[in-house]
């Protein structure tokens, strides 16, 4: 299922297709070129510096690394995230050449649109979520102290919601919302 946006003004059409399901097909797979291409453009993200300060760990579904990712989630997230193919813990290094770097989390934040992108362009869904246990996901996966987690995506591709609990369910049909542009446009 798709819930393409219905934008203001022309955009790409892989913008507007864009969107964050919780519905997830459990028996469709990423296959390994895909998910290569999702980190390679990450990977081509700017960066201040140039310091490139994101780090992905991820996970198949079966796998060890899916379920270390999935038990670090807010219970209101696993219920829909289970389904997903792949689960991708997104850091990032706050530290740049032994001082704190204030962009980070910007940085991290434009590998992260990329990565989403080139799954939209792959016809792969991708919801992100920051409802997981950040110190728990540190602890799990042994991060440094600089490496500070931000993000968990599920990726998969999209399926009927009627998997989901009726509330959720009703979520992936309503319409997408977006404030206007002179709500957040400002020409002086």
């Amino acid at each position: 299922m798709k819930n393409i946006a219905k934008t203001d003004h022309e955009i790409n059409p892989i913008l507007s297709s864009r969107w964050s399901p919780r519905a997830f097909d459990s028996s469709k797979a990423i296959n390994d070129k895909d998910i290569n291409s999702l980190f390679e453009a990450a990977r081509w993200a700017p960066s201040a510096f140039n310091a490139q300060p994101w780090n992905f760990v991820y996970g198949k579904k079966g796998d060890e690394n899916f379920d270390k990712i999935y038990n670090v989630m807010m219970e209101g997230n696993q219920v829909w995230a289970k389904n997903a193919s792949l689960l991708i813990l997104v850091s990032g290094n706050s530290m740049h050449n032994g001082k704190e770097n204030p962009t980070y989390l910007y940085d991290c934040g434009s590998a992260t649109a990329h990565l989403s992108v080139e799954a939209s362009s792959r016809g792969i869904d991708v919801h992100q979520m920051t409802g997981f246990f950040a110190d728990k996901a540190s602890e799990v996966f042994n991060l440094a102290e600089d490496v500070k987690p931000i993000t968990i995506i599920a990726a998969g591709y999209g399926t009927n919601p009627d998997i989901l609990p009726e509330y959720l369910a009703k979520r992936e049909v309503a319409p997408r919302v977006r404030k206007k542009q002179e709500e957040f446009v400002n020409k002086f």
